[in-house]
């Protein structure tokens, strides 16, 4: 890494580190203003409103950190232009276009950790906040983040056309009280349902149903035939723990890519549920970008040489910033309604304005 590099690199991660902390604190602040007397009421401690704000950061930090890089960058060339630093690296025969260039990688880094943390840390860290606070959280959710056993599942697999109803067990393949019921998709009526004492799920293998009572209706809903095993395995149902839970948690924030996936799987593609899901899918891979999107937009717009450019500047980058949010978000809930396409709406945003900012770019040379 070259001298000019590592100071660029520098200059910049300072300020960042400043909007983020700032960012952070407001939010904090407004939020405990909102729900003290939810704390107070729940006889919440220091340490658990503590630990409750500490599972929040990484869903915060997804969403403050695309406005953290637009204020740093701008912060940052502003002061390298108040300072002359820009038109020296210029007379030194550096291009504009090599000045933004460590920023760029910092900003791609910068993408790729913040959708590292939303993915792996911010499902995780968000469940753990509702076991603080139940009041945020549904029954079920709660039950579930917690490995608790007290609360039916009720999953409903509409590609297979049936319903299951069990209840968790401290073993996360092993299930009690199991009802499976198979109906005709155009009424919906019941023709076949499987009771269950207890089931296992062993990979590889599908599952295993204890004391088992099968039960055939005819086109009155009424028993015509019923039949019982003391053990019987049955590969028909290919539906997994994981996709039975990922159907269980009631809020898409609470799920990571694998439980999106494993949720759209086994939902029909026309449903509103559907849509929803997809739409959540590609905005979880999409909205990181945002980050490096923004540097490109406000680079062109951080380098000034007058005061009334400085403000122009900065002014005009933070609209386009916030446009860019408000196409992206306003695609992402057509989407969701199923008026367009998931993948479209979702990456839409990043490509035009990156398109917007290359041209800035290019143009600023």
């Amino acid at each position: 890494m070259k001298l000019i590099d590592r100071y660029l690199i520098k200059s910049f991660f300072l300020p960042l580190f400043y909007c983020l902390a700032a960012f952070l604190v407001l939010f904090f602040a407004y939020d405990m203003t909102n729900n003290l007397s939810d704390f107070l009421e729940e006889e919440k401690t220091v340490s658990e409103i503590a630990t409750f704000y500490v599972m929040r950061i990484p869903e915060i930090f997804s969403i403050v950190m695309p406005f953290a890089v637009l204020l740093a960058i701008l912060y940052c060339l502003g002061n390298l232009s108040r300072t002359n630093e820009i038109i020296a690296m210029r007379a030194s025969g550096i291009a504009l276009t090599r000045i933004i260039r460590p920023y760029l990688c910092c900003a791609l880094l910068i993408t790729l950790a913040t959708f590292g943390l939303s993915e792996y840390c911010g499902p995780i860290a968000r469940r753990k906040a509702q076991e603080i606070m139940p009041k945020k959280a549904s029954t079920l959710t709660q039950s579930i983040s917690q490995g608790q056993s007290t609360s039916f599942v009720t999953f409903e697999n509409t590609k297979a056309n049936r319903i299951w109803n069990l209840q968790a067990t401290d073993e996360p393949n092993k299930f009690r009280y199991i009802s499976i019921r198979h109906y005709k998709p155009s009424t919906r009526r019941i023709i076949r349902q499987l009771e269950a004492e207890s089931a296992e799920y062993i990979a590889g293998y599908g599952w295993y149903f204890f004391n088992v009572k099968e039960i055939i209706y005819d086109a009155d809903e009424k028993p015509k035939d019923t039949s019982t095993y003391k053990k019987r395995r049955l590969s028909v149902y290919d539906e997994t723990p994981e996709v039975i839970f990922s159907h269980a948690i009631d809020d898409e924030m609470n799920m990571n890519l694998k439980e999106l996936k494993n949720a759209a799987r086994t939902v029909k593609e026309e449903s509103s549920r559907y849509y929803s899901l997809k739409a959540d899918l590609h905005r979880r891979y999409a909205m990181p970008f945002a980050c490096f999107v923004f540097v490109l937009l406000a680079a062109p717009f951080g380098i000034f040489h007058t005061r009334a450019g400085m403000m122009k500047g900065v002014l005009t980058s933070i609209i386009l910033c916030l446009g860019y949010f408000v196409v992206a978000y306003l695609l992402i809930n057509l989407a969701k309604e199923g008026k367009v396409n998931a993948i479209v709406a979702c990456w839409a945003a990043n490509v035009v304005f990156l398109g917007v900012g290359a041209y800035l770019v290019y143009r600023m040379r």
